[in-house]
């Protein structure tokens, strides 16, 4: 099973909620990218 999630390299985060992602980005000046998570 994947899911989308948000990480941002330069914090070593990543945001399951895109809201959260965004965030990040506003407060912080950093970018994301959308990644796809493999769950078990």
């Amino acid at each position: 099973m994947s899911s989308k999630a948000w990480k941002c390299y330069r914090c070593n985060l990543v945001f399951t909620d895109e809201s959260h992602a965004n965030l990040h980005v506003d407060l912080s000046k950093h970018t994301v990218r959308e990644i796809d998570m493999i769950r078990a």
